[in-house]
């Protein structure tokens, strides 16, 4: 970087609501299991290989696509 230049902004990331657990997702679609949103639910956080979670923004998004197909 030259000197005087302007540094790169880094832009605060969207508001996508909580991250939430396997077992709130399960919740929130009903007649499913946590097993069943870990396998079949995208997109997903991997925070470390046994903790998963998923915006809630991105699992509101995710059921208007399953209702409108």
């Amino acid at each position: 970087m030259t000197p005087g230049a302007a540094k790169p902004v880094r832009g605060l990331p969207p508001e996508r609501g909580r991250l939430l657990t396997a077992r709130e997702v399960a919740e929130r679609l009903g007649g499913v299991s946590p097993r069943w949103v870990l396998t079949h639910v995208r997109p997903r956080v991997e925070l470390h290989a046994y903790r998963i979670r998923w915006w809630e923004a991105d699992v509101e998004a995710w059921l208007a696509s399953r209702r409108a197909a």
